[in-house]
């Protein structure tokens, strides 16, 4: 079987991604990039970012494009329903990574005092 590997996308809408721009990378920082400049833009459509895993030894929840955040904030109870997910290390890294950049990006929008 082939190695496990995981995708990333950013979509104006997560609810309904074929509604807006989706962009889609194996690179997180370049995904996590254009969700910032949709969310300047279209912060009210929901826009959020995903992750495609793409792992042989999954097929039931592989090339299935799934939310980790909308609306700025980590969903982990929507990935908490997966236990595949759960479970798979891609799909945790991921989720910490992204907590990470939206976690930075917090902290450098506080005024300094």
């Amino acid at each position: 079987m082939g190695q496990a590997t995981i995708t990333f996308y950013a979509a104006e809408c997560m609810e309904f991604e074929g509604l807006g721009k989706v962009v889609e990378s194996a690179d997180l920082k370049k995904v996590y990039q254009a969700y910032r400049q949709m969310e300047a833009k279209h912060s009210h459509m929901g826009c959020g970012i995903g992750f495609i895993l793409h792992d042989p030894a999954l097929p039931d929840y592989s090339e299935t494009h799934y939310p980790i955040c909308i609306g700025g904030k980590v969903d982990r109870e929507m990935i908490d329903i997966v236990k595949a997910y759960v479970e798979h290390p891609l799909v945790q890294k991921a989720v910490h990574d992204v907590e990470k950049m939206l976690h930075s990006k917090t902290l450098k929008r506080e005024p300094v005092r």
